[in-house]
């Protein structure tokens, strides 16, 4: 027994990644997971955790925000320094303990007003913004600090903030560097703001901020996990609960003494966050509790430094007994279950109740025990001890899955794995004669046309070898627009399209350009160019398996597949290479900007009612679409005059088209109908439509 237990290496695999995972938690390698698991506990803990404690401190922090609301009434942008001289003198007016300015200020003003607003700072309490700068190694190299004639007047805060990831920038913690604290303004701008709002000197000393009799424990990087707050369901951001726009202090001129008193409740011996939280401020940031703006964090760290610093990482200790109890449990688990399903319930059970342990010390304790590293070590190590059983067991039906997969790979040519899952099969061996499915979708009809007077210059196989390479360049796009193809026609395909009529659209076009430049090449190889025509509708279709036992396909049928193959036929008649419905027109007309005209009302073999056809003229090549838009006017004004009955000047109309365009077989068929009804005339019950059966 003894010696199986040696010879068991999955176990022993589940040690080693045990051990690998205490300095990869240490130094943080997998820094994404991790924060996206503290951004849902976080979650938790505004649910579930003791509110009292965790509410904002809008007793003692205000942000005053230029914000929409401030520009749209300010009537200009940028603001003028002059003017944010204007609020901080009527602020500091009102006594706030001091004033955090959240604006870079590096740079002199071009309108002059910088004297201004330094006499505004020079009396007022303030903390201005700065910029701690970094090699290309992401070392410390200096300092940017706001412009000196404002430098010279305000105390100064960095407001660097660094992503645990590269991969995503997710802000939640704040580093304190001990190369800057020595150095004028080498604080971040929160911790500035509170120890001049406490007036006290901040100390940094083994990962610890000691802030007067206060000490706030920091991680092994000298970073403070930011707390932040619960906001109330009607409010997206924190400005919306403990902030007030800053129009309300540009001007003091028409308040008197109880406007005055009111404004002074929010500020009077307050930390205020005075910060431009508008769209063009571009000062929105990625957080465990989502989007905020950078004013937002820096009140959420003031609040999170006032309360101690309540989130805190589990000492190294504590992570190593976790990881190690958790080790013991599956090592357990494994041992004593062997069935696969106890197991896998037991395992999955267990996962269960550590995530519900760190997840508990944090809502309560603000305590982080990492997840992700031990979780991840023992998935990894579950699915090595799986994998050696499976392994086994997947040597005795190899053969069997490899020749069932050949067969499935030799039908999916045949009935497509798209079509499968329409009809909601999961394998071609469950498909039955008469299965089908019927819903309202798009379809779309292409053929080369003259196909026939390009196959007699070939021979039978340069014809199979043409086709099959025309339909291998075409069919893929119709896969990459969400359809499937229900069938080839010859040298022509029907696909359908469930989700949208516009993937039909996107999908003929897209065959249309590639078409366009297949003929580029086959020109310069001195062949003769194809042509394809298009027809797309959409109505409710019929799609499933026909035939009988012995053979059946896929098809697709109803009176709506007919008259969108009747479309494809009149491309050719009236020279154009798509022709949509009216049902399509009417689903995509207001909602994609296509180059659409309209082209006739027709009756089509087997339908009574007439119909209108329009054309997408998006793939045609770049001249041709040009001369479509500059005859367009004259081309809707002669259609206009034609239904009308007006056919003199319809005639003159579509000569103005054809005139500019030779080419425009639309035009010249309704120049050519004009003509005949001004010599011949038209009956009293004349229907446009049935003079052009088709």
């Amino acid at each position: 027994m003894h010696g199986k237990r040696l010879k068991r290496y999955d176990i022993w695999l589940i040690v080693i990644f045990f051990f690998i995972t205490i300095p990869a938690e240490y130094y943080e390698v997998f820094s994404l997971i991790e924060e996206q698991l503290i951004s849902i506990r976080h979650s938790l803990r505004h649910h579930f955790g003791h509110l009292p404690d965790l509410w904002f401190e809008k007793d003692q922090i205000v942000l005053v925000t230029i914000d929409e609301t401030f520009f749209d009434k300010y009537k200009g942008f940028p603001l003028k320094r002059s003017d944010l001289a204007k609020m901080i003198k009527n602020i500091n007016a009102l006594n706030p303990s001091v004033i955090c300015i959240d604006l870079l200020l590096k740079y002199s003003s071009a309108y002059g007003d910088d004297p201004e607003l330094a006499e505004a700072l020079s009396n007022a309490n303030t903390v201005l913004a700065s910029q701690l700068m970094f090699d290309k190694s992401q070392q410390f190299s200096s300092i940017a600090y706001p412009a000196p004639i404002f430098h010279k007047q305000s105390k100064t805060g960095y407001v660097n903030m660094i992503s645990t990831s590269r991969l995503v920038s997710s802000l939640s913690r704040l580093r304190l560097y001990k190369e800057t604290v020595l150095l004028e303004g080498g604080w971040p701008i929160a911790v500035q703001t509170l120890s001049t709002h406490l007036g006290i000197i901040p100390r940094l000393e083994n990962n610890t901020l000691i802030m007067g009799e206060q000490t706030i424990a920091l991680n092994q990087f000298n970073e403070l996990l930011i707390d932040f707050v619960p906001l109330p369901h009607n409010c997206l951001f924190l400005s919306e609960m403990a902030g007030i726009t800053a129009l309300e202090f540009l001007d003091f001129s028409d308040l008197d003494g109880e406007d005055l008193l009111e404004l002074s409740f929010w500020i009077k011996d307050k930390i205020v966050i005075l910060a431009d939280t508008s769209e063009e401020s571009h000062d929105k940031f990625n957080s465990p509790v989502g989007l905020i703006y950078g004013a937002e964090i820096i009140a959420n760290t003031i609040h999170t430094l006032m309360k101690g610093g309540p989130l805190k990482h589990a000492s190294l200790a504590i992570e190593t007994v976790s990881c190690c109890l958790f080790l013991c449990g599956i090592v357990v688990l494994m041992f004593i279950f062997q069935d696969p399903r106890i197991r896998a319930f037991l395992l999955s059970l267990w996962f269960i109740v550590y995530m519900f342990i760190c997840n508990i010390s944090y809502i309560f304790n603000g305590l982080i025990i990492s997840m992700t590293y031990s979780m991840l070590a023992g998935f990894w190590g579950i699915v090595v001890i799986f994998l050696r059983s499976y392994i086994m067991e997947r040597r005795l039906k190899y053969e069997a899955l490899e020749y069932q997969a050949v067969l499935a790979k030799s039908y999916s040519r045949f009935v497509p794995h798209e079509y499968l899952g329409f009809l909601n099969k999961d394998n071609i061996v469950d498909v039955q004669l008469g299965d089908h499915i019927s819903q309202e979708m798009a379809v779309m009809f292409s053929d080369i046309r003259s196909f026939t007077t390009l196959s007699e210059d070939m021979t039978p196989q340069e014809n199979f070898d043409f086709v099959n390479a025309y339909l291998k360049r075409v069919s893929p796009i119709v896969r990459e627009q969400k359809g499937f193809i229900v069938k080839y026609l010859g040298d022509g395909m029907m696909a359908m399209f469930p989700e949208s009529p516009n993937d039909a659209i996107q999908a003929g076009i897209k065959t249309l350009e590639h078409v366009l430049q297949y003929n580029t090449n086959r020109k310069k190889a001195g062949r003769k160019p194809i042509q394809v025509g298009i027809g797309i509708h959409i109505g409710h279709m019929m799609v499933g398996i026909v035939g009988e036992k012995a053979r059946m396909q896929g098809d697709a049928f109803s009176d709506d597949v007919n008259l969108t193959s009747r479309l494809e036929g009149l491309t050719k008649m009236y020279g154009v290479s798509m022709i949509i419905s009216e049902n399509i027109y009417q689903q995509i007309v207001s909602s994609y900007g296509y180059c659409i005209r309209f082209l006739d009302h027709v009756k089509v073999k087997g339908k009574n009612r007439p119909i209108k056809i329009y054309e997408i003229y998006d793939a045609d090549p770049p001249e041709i679409r040009k001369l479509k838009e500059q005859t367009h006017n004259q081309y809707q004004e002669g259609q206009a005059c034609f239904f009308k009955q007006d056919f003199s000047k319809a005639i003159s109309f579509f000569k103005d088209v054809l005139r500019i365009y030779p080419e425009d077989k639309p035009s010249s068929l309704y120049l050519e109908r004009a003509m005949k009804y001004c010599n011949q005339g038209i009956c009293t019950d004349w229907d446009i439509a049935d003079i052009q059966q088709k």
